[in-house]
């Protein structure tokens, strides 16, 4: 599977760079299209090019589409995105909320990529403040399973082609949340040695596996 291949994204940010360097990334107008730029960031990222994410973030943010007032405001939208994504591979929890609060795009599955980025900020602070306790009790409700329900209560009225993606990260994160809430974080839970691979082929496709894969590791014996 590709999506676990890190060759495979090499072989694809190398390409990038290729492109970078023969010109080729910009479109006829000048401006470079915001999948592009997203997705660029994206595998930057996976392979660990930390450092190129960033500079390449901040040499073509001034070439992003800038049109109309919609294009303006996700141009924007997706700039933000990538200082955000940046930040959650670098830890900087916090400032990826700060980054995204105001989320706004017009674009749907934009929307979504960031409140998952959001869901995986405030997920991965509850594991590091509230370590070996509970994620949840009655005198502390959690803002991350707040944002959680919120998150698929946004779902049930989305109608978006790749919706099944998000659902089923959605429903992996709550069966991984349930576990905590009913186990300290930080402790080790016996699970049957298929209980991974089961939980991903009953919830898949999904968006995210990688990462959710990792949460599982964490979680079990």
């Amino acid at each position: 599977h590709n999506r676990f291949n890190d060759d495979y994204y090499k072989i694809l940010f190398k390409l990038y760079k290729l492109r970078e360097a023969g010109a080729v990334l910009l479109n006829a107008d000048g401006n470079i299209g915001l999948m592009n730029f997203k997705n660029i960031v994206t595998v930057a990222l996976t392979v660990r090019e930390i450092a190129f994410a960033k500079q390449f973030t901040a040499d073509y943010q001034p070439k992003l589409p800038t049109l109309t007032a919609q294009q303006r405001t996700d141009a924007q939208e997706v700039y933000r995105y990538n200082l955000a994504h940046i930040a959650f591979f670098e830890k900087r929890y916090a400032e990826v909320e700060t980054l995204l609060r105001f989320n706004d795009t017009h674009h749907s599955i934009l929307y979504l990529d960031i409140e998952v980025l959001i869901l995986k900020a405030y997920y991965e602070q509850e594991l590091v403040n509230l370590h070996g306790k509970l994620i949840e009790t009655l005198t502390r409700p959690s803002s991350f399973i707040l944002r959680l329900k919120q998150f698929e209560n946004r779902l049930s009225h989305e109608k978006t082609a790749n919706i099944r993606l998000y659902e089923n990260f959605a429903q992996i994160l709550t069966i991984i949340a349930s576990l905590y809430k009913k186990h300290r974080i930080g402790t080790k839970i016996d699970l049957p040695e298929t209980w991974v691979e089961h939980l991903f082929a009953k919830h898949a496709p999904t968006w995210e596996e990688r990462w959710l894969r990792s949460k599982t590791q964490e979680l079990i014996k």
